[in-house]
């Protein structure tokens, strides 16, 4: 028996007083026996003071506080749950050897499952499983509660044990609305996450299958008991996340017991109390025997049974469980399976399938450069001399957007169409002349408003209103500002754009460094054109809006300087 001792992490904002005030007592109880090594809390700055004396307390208990800047408190169940989780967990494991062994658990809700632990201590249960030549990658196992079957990877992420090195592997800061437009629970993806990176078939569940929808009917018809045969995309999934369990994983409160009547498919997909497989609001395993029957061709044979085993052999294939993915057939397959055996309509439990298809059957023939350009840009009726610009521009190996701007005089004479959409791709990089001829283009009212969205992603890319602040001023960058002002005054009235823009305009003129520091040393030999400018913007632009005459005043005291 390895005699390492576990470190416990104890994370989450404190809302549960009493819940905290327990819990604590039941880890330092088990500090004293010599199970634990030391305590970590990892919560919010400003979390502790909130309790008066708190801090003294826990200085006195020599628990360890780990705050991190808090993030969203007011989302109740969403990805932000599982990143306030991950973010303090990581916290507090960044502060522990990377061999040292954690029991996680939460400032609140963890005593029902720390008292139903039956040891700390560090053995031969955290070896990994060994099947062919598979690797997950991890090294050690993690102890968790129970294995979600209808909802896999629900394993319950109040308490669970493991290796720091390992934890750390497994939490991905990342939602999984962005990542797989998808929402997964906390309690799923604290341990499918890492999986999902390496496995590309269980991205493809979780971003594919709506998991509460699919949870829901499994539990309710798995519970009938009736013969199934799972398609080919679920037997390969469920065949690599039983090895997955059965190389990465175990139960921390295992009660292995075995039915009077051999174990079936039917019992571990709806579940079975003699096996402690139970149908609540999801079908869970607590008893790691269940898995090991299934991993070693023990479970009653069926169609079905025999299906999924055959797929679990291929899993000690290491290269083939790293490639499996789903494919149209597969997800066409699910269609049918699901109208079949759960009884529901693709929309009700599936997302749409969206990936790319075979290479071969988009091979489209005889399109080359040319032949493209003149299928896309046909709606400007294009000369063969603006193609020629066009390809010239494309193919230069010195400087794209260089390119772009050299040509640009030639495109605005053959094509003032197609010279407007290269105006704002010359822009990838800042310069001040295509930047006052956009700005002209917006006041003269010469873009469509698709072309004007362009225009100001172009101004709001290079956020003009607080660069201005630090940048030498030129009679061309004061006209490219004063000309993107006008039109978003014009356009929205005292928009928070025009305001912001406006405001910092009247910041540079109040500067009042502005003749001392280095930045205007620059600007100097500008200054006596800038002020012709001012007068001339001032001459022309006599109207009776108050937000432009205040800014006309601007002008005027910088131009009596």
């Amino acid at each position: 028996m390895n005699e390492k001792k576990f470190w416990a992490v104890m994370c989450g904002a404190i809302r549960l007083e009493f819940e905290f005030y327990t819990t604590m007592g039941w880890l330092c109880e088990q500090r004293q026996k010599g199970w634990l090594e030391g305590i970590v809390l990892s919560t919010w700055k400003g979390e502790v003071e909130r309790i008066a004396g708190l801090r003294e307390k826990l200085a006195k208990l020599q628990v360890h506080v780990v705050e991190s800047e808090p993030l969203d408190q007011d989302v109740l169940y969403t990805d932000m749950v599982y990143l306030r989780q991950a973010k303090q967990l990581k916290a507090a494991l960044t502060v522990l050897p990377n061999d040292a062994f954690v029991l996680k658990c939460r400032t609140d809700y963890s005593n029902f499952d720390l008292n139903r632990l039956e040891s700390l201590q560090v053995g031969e249960e955290f070896a990994i499983g060994e099947w062919g030549n598979f690797d997950a990658g991890l090294k050690r196992r993690i102890k968790v509660l129970r294995y979600g079957i209808s909802l896999p990877f629900a394993c319950h992420d109040i308490c669970f044990q493991g290796q720091c090195r390992e934890l750390n592997k497994l939490l991905m800061l990342e939602t999984t609305e962005l990542s797989l437009g998808a929402t997964v629970g906390p309690d799923v993806w604290f341990f499918a996450a890492y999986f999902a990176h390496e496995f590309p078939i269980v991205e493809d569940f979780f971003r594919y299958i709506k998991a509460d929808e699919y949870r829901s009917a499994l539990n309710q018809v798995g519970a009938e008991k009736s013969p199934v045969v799972l398609p080919k995309a679920l037997n390969q999934f469920y065949a690599l996340y039983f090895t997955i369990l059965y190389q990465c994983f175990a139960i921390y409160y295992d009660v292995q017991c075995e039915g009077p009547e051999a174990l079936s498919l039917e019992d571990v997909l709806g579940g079975n109390r003699d096996w402690n497989i139970r149908n609540d609001w999801i079908v869970e395993i607590r008893n790691s025997d269940v898995v090991c029957r299934i991993m070693n061709h023990e479970v009653s044979a069926s169609e079905g049974y025999e299906k999924l085993y055959a797929e679990i052999c291929r899993m000690k294939d290491n290269e083939y469980a790293h490639g499996i993915c789903w494919n149209q057939k597969d997800y066409d397959e699910l269609v049918v399976w699901g109208e079949q055996y759960l009884g529901l309509e693709a929309e009700a439990w599936l997302n749409p399938f969206e990936k790319a298809v075979s290479v071969e059957s988009t091979m489209a023939e005889g399109y080359g450069f040319d032949e493209t350009i003149n299928l896309l840009m046909n709606k400007f009726e294009l000369t063969e001399g603006a193609k020629e610009r066009v390809r010239n521009i494309s193919f230069n190996t010195q400087s794209y957007y260089g390119s772009i701007i050299q040509n640009l005089d030639g495109l605005k004479e053959d094509n003032f169409e197609l010279y407007k959409l290269a105006l704002f791709g010359s822009t990838r990089y800042f310069d001040a002349k295509a930047m006052k001829d956009i700005s002209e283009l917006l006041l003269k009212g010469c873009l469509n408003p698709y072309e004007e969205e362009q225009a100001s992603f172009v101004f709001r890319r290079y956020k003009f209103d607080d660069r201005l602040y630090a940048m030498p001023m030129s009679a061309s960058r004061m006209e490219t500002l004063y000309n993107y002002i006008l039109f978003e005054f014009k356009k929205c009235g005292e928009s928070e754009v025009a305001l912001g823009l406006y405001n910092q305009l009247c910041s540079f003129f109040h500067r009042e460094d502005l003749i001392k520091e280095d930045l205007v040393r620059e600007t100097m030999s500008d200054i006596n054109e800038l002020k012709q400018l001012m007068q001339d913007i001032v001459a022309r632009d006599c109207g009776d809006d108050e937000g432009l005459c205040q800014m006309q005043l601007v002008l005027e005291k910088f131009i009596n300087m």
